[in-house]
């Protein structure tokens, strides 16, 4: 193993170990200390998905319009005692498990037993060690046992268990199904393209986008997991007249109940197996050439609060709220979104996930009309027409269902149900379930209504403005519209950025991608600076700007030197 690799290792350590909003900094599979030799892992062969079925469940959802579902689920029954192998050490034990489905994109680890007793770690790596998810600790809980541990490329992996001497004995894990992914899965590698969406898409740091970079921060990307499968949505995550950031996410019915088993709910153990990934996203205009780095950011688990439960929007607005079961770490940079409960503004924007790709930007420069998606109940869903914009078009696809639209007040007004636009036809119309019909209209029981969730205190304000900090030094859209003439440029850059702090900003603390700070500079008084990042690793990095009425975040993108 080379110095590369070795680094390589550490930094994808160091990345992921911020999973599920507790750091465990540093630490890499206690195997990589010992001669591989040591080991002799037997392969555990799982069940390979059929093409064939998948293909006809996948023609029979996207005929049909249902969330796409790009993995399946096949049968495991994997635990501490079964299926792997253990090795003593001296301060302990590992156990190894390595683990194959012959011809996935990408496996997605299911357990329905997890718990990690302290001192101990779990990691997942393919048998090249080039990626690996972990380290999983006492700090990654679960409600009820059921856990996932994320995506990892390719049809095979190994699952390391270290379990410490003094707490032998205690950790509980099963392996109860492995999702195998079969499309819809940008390569780790560069070996093609990035992603699935369509050409015409507009990525979220295109021009489009450069009034939305505090509003891009609050939209993730779902790994929806439900009895049929897995699919892609999109959320928001919200802020609330509380002031708590409580993380809700808010996104459409129609990822919550199961469109493909009568429209069934999911469950809470499947709820406690979803992903939300932030910062999944391009750091310029252009289409990176493979996954690399992307997906490191994500919580796993939520709980439900409300849903308008009306098969989709048939009868209502189609929305779902849900509440991860951690709050996203600062590291990811969460904005808390702002909402309306009036009427949409004659410009505006989408930002979602077209099918779990990249996070792209759609751009309305026309009214939207009250309409509906159901044949049951009218004024339920915003009509909207894209613009043909610099970029590209900026349609929506299957994947972008649950986004939120917002309007020229930087307000989320609704989430989308679907619609006809497509990159070979930009001209038809979506439509976005209404935040104001959401609000109370799909039902009598709180379970039904957005409004006890973003309004808990019963202000009955028709708007909340968006935050970085909402439970802190809050920012309203008036704070976060006179900040943006904090400018940085060039960027990319070479090395040399220059500020132009109109602002009135105090501070300035650069971070690496990995929430190392390296800079922190006192900006109080300065009109325009320079700061010097000549010497630095190529990469991204976040300029983090402070005062006292409140904070904004730039990502900049740091060019390799040759």
């Amino acid at each position: 193993m080379n110095f590369n690799r070795i680094t390589l290792l550490i930094l994808c350590s160091l990345f992921i170990s911020t999973l599920s909003a507790q750091v465990s900094e540093g630490i890499v599979p206690r195997s990589y200390s010992l001669p591989e030799a040591f080991f002799k892992d037997a392969v555990v062969s799982l069940p390979v998905l059929s093409a064939a079925d998948a293909a006809l469940l996948d023609h029979r959802d996207d005929k049909l319009g249902h969330m796409p579902r790009f993995a399946r689920s096949v049968e495991a029954d994997i635990s501490l005692s079964q299926g792997g192998t253990w090795y003593d050490l001296p301060d302990g034990r590992v156990w190894r498990c390595h683990v194959q489905s012959a011809g996935a994109l990408a496996l997605i680890p299911c357990f329905d037993a997890w718990y990690l007793p302290e001192g101990a770690t779990l990691h997942l790596y393919t048998p090249d060690r080039e990626e690996v998810i972990g380290a999983f600790t006492s700090s990654n809980k679960s409600p009820d046992g059921h856990y996932n541990t994320g995506l990892i490329h390719g049809d095979e992996c190994i699952i390391e268990y270290y379990e410490p001497a003094a707490v032998a004995g205690k950790g509980k894990l099963h392996l109860n199904e492995m999702g195998y992914a079969y499309r819809m899965v940008p390569g780790r590698k560069a070996s093609r393209n990035f992603g699935e969406a369509d050409n015409c898409e507009v990525n979220v740091a295109c021009s489009e986008g450069a009034d939305w970079q505090d509003e891009k921060n609050a939209v993730v990307r779902i790994l929806v997991k439900l009895s049929s499968g897995y699919g892609w949505c999109t959320g928001t995550l919200m802020n609330n007249t509380n002031g708590d950031c409580e993380p809700y996410i808010l996104s459409a019915d129609h990822c919550y109940q199961d469109e493909s088993n009568n429209y069934v709910s999911a469950t809470t153990a499947q709820l406690n197996q979803w992903l939300f990934y932030f910062n999944y996203e391009s750091p310029t205009c252009a289409n990176p050439a493979a996954e690399g780095t992307l997906g490191t950011h994500f919580l796993t688990g939520c709980s439900f609060r409300a849903a308008s439960q009306d098969n989709g929007g048939d009868n209502g607005s189609d929305f779902v709220l849900v509440r991860t079961n951690v709050l996203p770490p600062a590291i990811y940079h969460p904005y808390y979104a702002g909402w309306s409960r009036g009427a949409a503004t004659s410009t505006g924007v989408g930002i979602h996930h077209p099918n779990g790709d990249i996070k792209k930007i759609s751009t309305y420069t026309s009214l939207p009309s009250s309409s509906h998606w159901g044949t049951l109940t009218l004024n339920t869903h915003w009509k909207v027409l894209w613009a043909t914009t610099t970029n590209g078009d900026g349609v929506t696809e299957p994947g972008s269902s649950g986004s939120g639209l917002f309007d020229s007040n930087h307000r989320l007004v609704g989430t989308l149900t679907g619609g006809g636009s497509s990159c070979s036809s930009p001209t038809q119309n979506d439509f976005f379930g209404e935040v104001r019909y959401h609000w109370l209209s799909n039902g009598l029981t709180t379970d039904k209504q957005l409004g006890p969730w973003l309004d808990p205190i019963s202000s009955n304000v028709q708007t909340m403005d968006g935050a970085y900090d909402p439970c802190g030094q809050s920012i309203g859209i008036a704070d976060v519209n006179a900040m943006s003439n904090t400018a940085v440029y060039p960027n990319p850059s070479t090395g040399i950025y220059t500020i132009k702090n109109n602002a009135g900003m105090t501070s300035l603390t650069v971070t690496n991608a990995i929430g190392e700070v390296v800079q922190v500079l006192d900006i109080t008084g300065r009109i325009s600076l320079r700061v010097d990042m000549t010497g630095y690793a190529g990469g991204v990095y976040f300029f983090r700007f402070g005062s006292q009425h409140g904070s904004q975040t730039r990502k900049v993108v740091l060019e390799a030197s040759h």
